[in-house]
């Protein structure tokens, strides 16, 4: 939801309000890409409970999720702005980016709509692109800015600062082992747009905000498996487990590197904290 989506947003609720409407986002589930090639699909930027809760704080009414199956990947054009957008929801403005494309091998377009719209059945209001500093906003430049550790251009191109969301759930105790016991965070989606040791603030349910090390990855050392978010709070000790936390990402350490030996890897982790602390304690 970056400041090119929340463009379409203050338009769609400057509509529903100027007509005494319900404001709507529509929303597909899986992503399209997710499922003609999931194993290429890009990383998802937020999950779908994300979305919803950004759009509820944002004063959206509603969301229409709609399941992309094979019965909606074969669904024409035409017949999804008939059936879904006027029949179903009956719609009074429709608010898109430039490059919307929609339907059966993605033949609807602003034109489509258009033709719509001049039968007076909606109207219909396309976005120019959105610029940042003559930069393009796209989710595409967030996974790219993601990737590096870039995280002030991502807070520019999505007016906040980045975080991911997670419930924390238990894990072997491999961290606390090592000395640094660490909230094991779920992933929802597919991919993760980041990877490596970074230093970030950890945000749990009360507000309350701590300073941490957080590793994104397949555990090199522990044998792979799958993908996990461990976070290190300092300076806290406790049980997190079925805990909602927020990581926000403040900069990019390391790459996450298999070691020799367990010693070795808890020398690098000590050293990560360290740095972890002095970044903070300068102030970022």
């Amino acid at each position: 939801m970056h400041l090119g989506h929340q463009a379409l947003l203050n338009e769609v609720l400057a509509q529903a309000k100027k007509n005494s409407a319900r404001s709507c986002v529509i929303l597909f589930e899986p992503h399209p890409k997710e499922f003609f090639a999931a194993d290429s699909s890009p990383a998802r930027l937020m999950s779908f409970r994300e979305k919803v809760n950004f759009l509820k704080e944002y004063g959206i009414d509603s969301v229409l999720l709609l399941r992309f199956d094979r019965s909606m990947a074969l669904l024409s054009a035409n017949d999804f702005v008939q059936q879904i957008l006027v029949h179903g929801l009956g719609i009074q403005t429709l608010v898109i980016g430039h490059d919307f494309r929609f339907g059966h091998q993605r033949k609807g377009s602003v034109d489509t709509l258009q033709a719509f719209a001049d039968k007076q059945l909606f109207g219909l209001i396309s976005l120019p692109p959105f610029l940042v500093d003559g930069c393009l906003v796209s989710s595409t430049v967030l996974r790219q800015r993601l990737e590096v550790g870039d995280f002030d251009h991502v807070a520019q191109l999505l007016g906040r600062r980045y975080q991911f969301v997670g419930v924390v759930r238990s894990g072997v105790g491999e961290g606390r082992q090592l000395g640094f016991p660490t909230a094991n965070l779920v992933f929802q989606y597919r991919v993760m747009p980041l990877s490596g040791v970074f230093a970030a603030e950890v945000i749990d349910e009360s507000g309350q905000k701590y300073i941490s090390a957080v590793s994104v990855g397949f555990r090199p050392f522990f044998g792979g498996g799958e993908r996990m978010l461990e976070a290190h709070l300092l300076d806290y000790s406790g049980s997190l487990y079925g805990k909602v936390l927020s990581v926000d990402f403040r900069t990019r350490l390391r790459d996450q590197w298999n070691f020799p030996t367990l010693d070795a890897l808890k020398a690098q982790i000590s050293r990560d904290v360290a740095t972890v602390r002095a970044f903070f304690e300068q102030g970022e």
